[in-house]
């Protein structure tokens, strides 16, 4: 599912297809683009939740993440794989507790959603706090990027024909 969401990256990848194949540009672009970016969010913040109880269910993931004796970078690797299984889950407690007391704010959600890549944390920080009116700032962040790359897209793209 991770590797069909890359390819439907909306800023990267829809926003060329409705562009270049179907012509969309300005206030049409950016509204089908807005729409598509926050349902990705959504979608982000449902399999963010479940990667990290995978990883601790899954036999085959299981005894890779209990295997922390091994040496070199393989040992970096498991190390960093279990690190990111313990945050991921909705069910680790102690985790949990420490990034409670994150406090993000309006305007850091915001920054999450606009700033390419970030949003992984702002979902995290969002599940686990469960802050709607944070969600919202960091949708509105995502359809501001959204936004910009829409503009882009509508007043450049006659640098790539």
């Amino acid at each position: 599912m991770a590797l069909t969401m890359l390819f439907l990256n909306v800023e990267m990848v829809l926003m060329n297809i409705m562009k270049f194949r179907y012509g969309i540009t300005g206030w049409d672009l950016f509204y089908r683009s807005a729409i598509l970016g926050n349902v990705e969010l959504v979608i982000w913040i449902w399999l963010i939740g479940k990667i990290g109880i995978f990883i601790k269910k899954n036999p085959g993931f299981r005894l890779f993440y209990n295997d922390i004796k091994s040496r070199g970078i393989d040992k970096l690797f498991r190390k960093s794989l279990k690190a990111i299984a313990d945050k991921l889950d909705p069910e680790n407690l102690e985790y949990l507790e420490k990034i409670k007391h994150v406090k993000a704010g309006y305007f850091g959600m915001f920054q999450f959603g606009i700033c390419i890549g970030a949003w992984v944390f702002g979902i995290i920080i969002f599940r686990t706090v469960k802050r709607y009116d944070w969600l919202a700032m960091m949708m509105l962040g995502n359809a501001a990027k959204i936004g910009l790359f829409a503009a882009g897209y509508s007043s450049l793209s006659w640098l790539f024909i």
